[in-house]
């Protein structure tokens, strides 16, 4: 499998600091779904260090796709 191609399954296969966001990720989850806040993501970053994973994964864990979802691009 070619580096360029691997997708992260689980939080646990992100590496460095991207793994560490899926905690504050989860924390998040935990303290406004319960009570129905809106909840909105930015996520800042140099090309290659795991955004477009994270934003997957907060997607997956609110059980929403991209039609759910507005991206915008800064470029």
């Amino acid at each position: 499998m070619l580096p360029s191609t691997y997708r992260p399954k689980t939080p646990a296969d992100l590496i460095g600091p991207a793994q560490k966001v899926t905690d504050l990720i989860n924390k998040l989850l935990a303290n406004a779904l319960p009570i129905g806040s809106p909840l909105k993501l930015l996520l800042l970053g140099r090309p290659g260090i795991g955004k477009t994973e994270l934003a997957n994964y907060f997607m997956a864990r609110l059980c929403c796709d991209r039609w759910h979802t507005t991206v915008l691009n800064g470029t």
